[in-house]
């Protein structure tokens, strides 16, 4: 229970926070799909980072680099090339040469490929060439991260031996709170003959808001097995204008209007393939989203549409905070505690990582091994339980009306978050000292519904003055499944 001078305190850390790190994208992320005719070329905009997928076809420099300069962007940290084929890579050399700098790094699948558009890819980004491998990690801060689930075809489900070039495109799963983002480039999914990828990598893509289809909507991808598993609500095609591939088909088209829960397929263009009722054409649409909420513009038409996240992580994070006794407990408003829950079925070390309380007024360093599908338990006092602690804090100091607390991992990544607006607690009483638990691992910590009292029934432990907890530290919440 936080005093009302340290409250004040925190209001105006938080006020002085907000008025330097405020930015035109501070804490949002942006995801504009260039309308770059029959390619891809996908800009993404991190609350620090900026990542550019894909460059579209030869002669398309000029729309990205519009884009760019609309945004007052003069460079790019990363860039990931999907693939080799022209389609994807044909005007990266046009960006570059054309004044916009490559900071940090150029990832690819490695390896070489025969075509002029590869020789001019590989001479303009010189020594960032970089190889990208599976599972690696491309953080654009703030808590949004790419990991790679695939690339020339190996996968964490199996390799696949890669027909074709498409087969050898990296796959990218975007994380940011519970906005999931796929993007695939040209990855195959076994229709025509093509080798299956995207079935391998649908486990890890997870729950996801947004599909970003391989291969502008033709029938070798987005398969029924990829759209049933990710369970999308929107759906991105770049095609071109009287294309001769028959880009989107039919085929694609009626999969992704057919998914539950499908609301809308944006295309950049209407492409010269299928038709449905669900297809928005759109030029460049924009993803704006601060995790939570987020939405759709098209700058054909300049109309905006709202949406709200699904709630869900695509996948649940390896850790969670998990139960908070924030107003402490009957015998005393210092037995605060904070329990953590590990989703994985490995032993995980925390040594490194921390709680973030109130936009940093206060850091709670841990340590220590959290075991297998177990919980940690962090505690005020060493008495605030009668139930073994892994580690105490005496600067725990939760205020009763409502804190921000992060989970970071070692690296400063974000892993989770509950309460993101600092304002009252989604649940727990000051009478009767009910904690917080958190129903659902797999649902966002920032729903005020994955929340709720402790049901006073199952309870474990006792407090600091021999009374019970209404809660139960290092152990099953009374409200969860």
């Amino acid at each position: 229970m936080r005093t009302l001078r340290t409250s004040i305190l925190a209001c105006l850390f938080t006020l002085l926070f907000i008025a330097v790190a405020g930015g035109a994208f501070a804490q949002q992320v942006r995801i504009v799909h260039i309308d770059v005719g029959q390619g891809d070329a996908t800009l993404i905009i991190g609350p620090s980072k900026t990542l550019l997928f894909d460059a579209g076809v030869t002669g398309s420099g000029t729309q990205i680099r519009n884009v760019l300069n609309s945004l007052s962007l003069t460079s790019i940290d990363y860039f990931v090339a999907g693939h080799y084929h022209a389609d994807h890579i044909g005007a990266i050399d046009e960006v570059i040469n054309g004044g916009i700098t490559l900071n940090i790094a150029s990832y690819d699948r490695g390896g070489s490929y025969s075509s002029q558009t590869y020789t001019d890819y590989v001479t303009a980004v010189g020594a960032k060439r970089t190889t990208i491998t599976l599972n690696q990690q491309i953080d654009l801060g703030g808590g949004c991260v790419l990991t790679c689930i695939a690339v020339n075809g190996t996968t964490n489900h199996g390799n696949v031996t890669p027909s074709d070039e498409n087969a050898r495109s990296i796959a990218l799963v975007l994380r940011y709170g519970t906005f999931d983002y796929l993007i695939t480039s040209d990855l195959s999914g076994g229709g025509s003959s093509t080798s299956d990828v995207e079935s391998k990598i649908a486990v890890d893509a997870g729950d996801v808001d947004v599909l970003h289809c391989g291969h502008h909507g033709s029938s070798t991808a987005t398969n029924q097995t990829l759209v049933d598993t990710i369970k999308p609500e929107q759906a991105v095609i770049s095609c071109g204008d009287g294309n001769s591939y028959g880009h989107p088909t039919q085929t694609v088209l009626n999969r992704l209007g057919a998914a539950a829960g499908m609301d809308t397929i944006w295309q950049t263009e209407l492409g010269n393939g299928g038709t449905h009722s669900k297809v928005k054409v759109g030029g460049n649409i924009t993803f704006l989203t601060d995790g939570s909420t987020y939405s759709v513009t098209m700058s054909s038409t300049g109309q905006t549409f709202n949406y709200s996240t699904d709630g869900n992580y695509g996948v649940a994070p390896q850790v969670v905070i998990n139960e908070v006794a924030w107003a402490g407990s009957s015998a005393s408003p210092y037995d605060e505690w904070i329990e953590l829950y590990n989703t994985t079925g490995s032993a995980i070390n925390l040594t490194g990582w921390k709680i973030v309380d109130d936009n940093g007024a206060q850091t709670y360093n841990l340590s220590g091994t959290i075991p297998a599908n177990g919980y940690y338990l962090i505690e005020r006092s060493a008495n605030a339980t009668s139930v073994t602690g892994d580690i105490t804090i005496s600067g725990v100091n939760l205020a009763n009306t409502g804190d921000t607390l992060e989970l970071q991992n070692a690296s400063g990544t974000r892993v989770d978050i509950v309460n993101t607006s600092g304002g009252a607690w989604a649940a727990g009483t000051t009478t009767g000292y009910y904690t917080m638990e958190r129903i659902s691992a797999g649902a966002s910590g920032d729903l005020s519904s994955n929340w709720a009292n402790n049901n006073g029934v199952t309870r474990n432990g006792t407090n600091s003055g021999g009374g019970a907890i209404n809660g139960t530290p290092r152990a099953k919440n009374s409200v969860t499944p």
